[in-house]
């Protein structure tokens, strides 16, 4: 009992004293709008930093999927220069095939047609 009695009188000292000593602080009417009101602007400004970071997240998830949509796209214009390359070379070669031999110009032929026939003439106006 004498334990129980000491114990309830520390207790109730240990209260006293904490209510006592503590510095309590009250506000006016007045500071608890003002503290209201700017918790609300906080609350607010918050809420809209949330809106702003999930349109800024979408923007990111676009800009991202446009960087994949463009190295693909580079990567299928470097595919289309190379076979372009490749079109080119293979043009060069068909023109190398399709020339005709120095001999096979018309204009030579045509020449050593009107050579020969100028001969066959000068050659037979000699002979009469």
């Amino acid at each position: 009992m004498k334990k129980i009695v000491t114990l309830l009188l520390l207790f109730i000292t240990i209260n006293t004293i904490a209510q006592t000593d503590t510095n309590t602080t009250c506000y006016t009417n007045q500071q608890v709008l003002n503290i209201s009101n700017h918790i609300r602007d906080l609350e607010q400004k918050d809420s809209l930093h949330l809106v702003l970071i999930t349109k800024y997240n979408t923007q990111l998830q676009h800009y991202t999927t446009q960087s994949k949509q463009d190295s693909l796209l580079l990567l299928y214009k470097q595919q289309e220069i190379d076979l372009l390359h490749h079109q080119v070379n293979n043009y060069i070669k068909l023109v190398k095939v399709t020339t005709p031999k120095w001999y096979e110009r018309k204009l030579i032929t045509f020449s050593a047609g009107m050579i020969t026939v100028w001969g066959t003439l000068w050659v037979s106006n000699k002979i009469q």
